[in-house]
């Protein structure tokens, strides 16, 4: 079987980083694989990594600056050697054999690349559930199976000939990337699946300040996406009357959308919807005012260039 490199990009990860690494080297019944972490923090990492740096597996790539996760996917993938890229985050918990299941799921898909379900890891608390619906209701263990657009790269694999071939990870967004990196494979003809066998758990943030400030760098994101060109709707952004309605249609879209795939998933009842609305609408108002922040920042940008 082929070989697989698994990328964990990182920033001041601390102990999640840590419970991550620590799940994918207990693999079981894993393919031959190794490890790169892409660490772009302040500090020096390899005191937190411990015994753990002692596995010929894992390997510490070190940024030298800020990296957005986009680079930091993008310069482990070139830093690695495995004809397989297997793509997870720093706050992921590898389930035993999520590592084989992700590997013999690309290859038995005839995919160029798949994604698998993202669990819940922090279940009992009302913050991380809400955040874990807002980010990945599409994406549960209950979703179906499917070709897809995207899937969230806490849970990607792809073949390192495919993810050359279309340029890799855009380096410019700090969130949103998957999305774009997932318009460059299905603009190049290539075939995304989502598969069900792939589970990782996500750990998500538990305080309301982290998990509002998260939504609107998400709400930032899918801005700087909509203006790129990538959406099959970003024609409203050309458009000062039709972005005006666009940004009022945002929190009710948002909110509509994430209750709605958590209805249809079963990850709630109607009962529990209520139960965790307004939290879901907490978040809505922050992805909401991340955008209107994004062409703020962007209008504010271009009457200086014109000034200039």
């Amino acid at each position: 079987m082929s070989k697989a490199s698994v990328i964990v990009p990182s920033y001041r990860s601390g102990k999640k980083l840590i419970d991550c690494i620590a799940s994918i080297l207990e693999s079981k019944e894993a393919p031959d694989f190794d490890i790169w972490i892409v660490d772009s923090s302040e500090e020096d990492l390899e005191p937190t990594l411990g015994n753990l740096l002692k596995d010929e597996r894992l390997h510490l790539v070190k940024g030298g600056r800020r990296l957005f996760p986009g680079e930091a996917r993008d310069l482990g993938a070139r830093t690695s050697s495995g004809d397989i890229l297997v793509f997870t985050d720093a706050d992921c918990v590898a389930t035993p054999l999520w590592l084989k299941n992700i590997v013999e799921g690309l290859i038995d898909s005839g995919g160029d690349a798949c994604g698998g379900p993202i669990e819940n890891g922090t279940p009992n608390s009302y913050i991380g559930t809400v955040e874990y619906l807002s980010e990945f209701s599409g994406f549960t263990p209950r979703s179906p199976e499917r070709k897809d657009r995207f899937v969230p790269t806490c849970n990607m694999a792809i073949y390192r000939s495919s993810y050359f071939e279309v340029g890799g990870f855009p380096f410019d967004r700090e969130k949103g990337s998957d999305v774009a990196f997932g318009r460059k494979l299905t603009d190049a003809g290539k075939d995304i699946y989502f598969i069900s066998k792939p589970v990782i758990r996500h750990i998500n943030r538990t305080s309301s300040m982290d998990y509002v400030r998260n939504q609107f760098r998400l709400g930032k994101g899918f801005a700087a996406n909509l203006t790129s060109g990538i959406m099959s709707f970003s024609w409203v952004s050309t458009n000062p009357l039709t972005l005006s309605f666009f940004l009022a249609a945002v929190f009710p879209a948002r909110l509509g959308r994430i209750s709605s795939r958590a209805l249809i998933n079963r990850e709630l009842k109607a009962i529990g919807l209520l139960y965790y609305l307004p939290g879901l609408m907490l978040g809505a108002a922050g992805f909401a005012t991340g955008c209107l922040a994004f062409f703020l920042s962007e209008k504010r940008r271009r009457f200086k260039r014109g000034r200039g």
